[in-house]
């Protein structure tokens, strides 16, 4: 029953695999020209590698800023309990800090830029104005765009994810932990179908500089748990902030570039 989710985990994994260089920027430069209503969930996606789901009215996702550091704390998904109370899938809650600087990734900037700002939060998650399905199909929609031509098939959420699981990969090493909170797991073997470092090559990009999760993940074959962390909210900000330019602002700072379609070299082929 679940070979059809694998089979798609690693589509998008190898998919990733011919990922335009440049793709970080093409992708924001279209984002930052889209009026569409799920563009904060978007650039969440790209950010965080949140999945399309967690944006559901009963779950969501919320943006705190306490001067330079940005908090995007999502709650999962794929969390479930067994009948003896214990976690037999997802962190119910995972926690990411990132900061500003002068090298910000653009996106991290347009989505600060969309904070109200009367308030140091955002809370992002679909309306129920119509079914979470077609919500979520509008975001695929959203992101497909943005990302069309930068990869090989349809550019969906998933690319993201596996993206910034590759980029986590990069600078974690050996620390299969981080992965795994940072995707929202508790099994420290699920991270394996998510993301491959050298999908990273392309470079550029953003890491939180901090992870938490409320279900730190387990070892494979193991019923145990590291100590749990828990995500606690930032409180207000303590002083002004300097102001972020506007979303459309953002938009000048990354120039888009052509992109060509990706064309696969397959073995024995003349191109």
């Amino acid at each position: 029953r679940n070979k059809p989710v694998l089979q798609r985990r690693r589509s998008k994994q190898a998919s990733n695999q011919y990922i335009k260089s440049g793709w970080r920027d093409v992708f924001i430069s279209r984002l930052a020209k889209s009026k569409s209503e799920h563009k904060a969930a978007a650039l969440i996606s790209y950010l965080t590698g949140a999945r399309p789901h967690e944006f559901a009215p009963d779950l969501g996702v919320t943006v705190y800023r306490d001067g330079d550091v940005v908090t995007i704390t999502i709650m999962g998904a794929k969390a479930k309990k067994g009948a003896n109370g214990k976690m037999l899938t997802g962190a119910t809650k995972r926690q990411m800090k990132f900061k500003l600087g002068n090298q910000t990734d653009p996106a991290l900037r347009m989505l600060v830029a969309l904070i109200p700002t009367s308030q140091f939060k955002l809370e992002v998650k679909f309306d129920n104005k119509s079914s979470v399905g077609s919500q979520k199909n509008r975001l695929n929609e959203l992101i497909g765009r943005c990302g069309r031509g930068l990869t090989a098939g349809t550019f969906s959420p998933y690319n993201l994810r596996h993206l910034f699981a590759s980029s986590i990969k990069t600078v974690a090493g050996s620390d299969s932990a981080l992965v795994s909170q940072a995707l929202g797991h508790i099994s420290l073997k699920t991270k394996q179908y998510y993301g491959r470092a050298r999908s990273n090559r392309s470079g550029g990009g953003i890491i939180p500089v901090s992870v938490a999760s409320s279900h730190p993940p387990r070892a494979a074959g193991t019923g145990t748990q590291m100590a749990p962390v828990t995500p606690t909210a930032p409180t207000a900000p303590t002083a002004p902030t300097a102001p972020v330019a506007p979303a459309a602002a953002v938009a000048a700072v990354v120039a888009p570039a052509a992109v060509k379609p990706v064309v696969v070299r397959k073995r024995g082929m003349k191109m």
